[in-house]
């Protein structure tokens, strides 16, 4: 499996189109060390937009911290 590592924080503060790149993988592990929130905005655009767009890409969140876990799931209705 290839890694290319992009730290989550950095991957927020670019435009929506930043899971353009995501798509020639079938899983990618979303690694959110180092965190303490996830805004709504950006939540929504990869775990609801971009993931209905591209259901055969597996995306894998990790090491999410209370705050960004609460998030993720308020965007995915949990």
């Amino acid at each position: 499996a290839e890694e290319i590592p992009y730290p989550m924080g950095q991957i927020a503060h670019q435009p929506p189109g930043i899971g353009s790149g995501l798509t020639r993988f079938r899983e990618v592990e979303l690694d959110f060390s180092g965190l303490d929130w996830m805004g709504q905005g950006f939540a929504h655009q990869i775990f609801v937009v971009f993931q209905s767009e591209h259901p055969e890409l597996r995306l894998i969140p990790l090491n999410m911290g209370e705050g960004v876990a609460k998030m993720y799931s308020h965007v995915l209705g949990k």
